[in-house]
């Protein structure tokens, strides 16, 4: 069976923790980051084949200079690896225009 999103739950930054990702790939699971509030929460790198790509309650979230999985950026702005929450700032992404 190939590989395909939701394989994997994703990675869950609690509240108090820091998590940093640079020049990292998450790819298939249900949602790649969870950003509960009060974590610290940065990531770099590529962001594909994912349900959710980031669900972040955290304020803010750095998601810049990520690649979603299509230049146009992530949904709903564009047509990749969607996110949700208002703190996560995705501008620039990779391919950003």
């Amino acid at each position: 069976m190939p590989p395909a999103a939701g394989d994997w739950q994703g990675i869950v930054a609690r509240p108090g923790s820091t998590v940093r990702l640079e020049a990292t790939t998450l790819r298939y699971a249900t949602t790649a980051l969870t950003a509960d509030r009060g974590a610290t929460v940065e990531v770099h790198g590529r962001i594909l084949d994912s349900t959710l790509g980031i669900a972040g309650t955290a304020d803010p979230v750095d998601a810049t200079n990520v690649y979603w999985g299509d230049p146009s950026g992530p949904a709903p702005i564009g047509t990749g690896v969607p996110f949700t929450g208002s703190g996560v700032v995705v501008q620039p992404w990779i391919g950003y225009r």
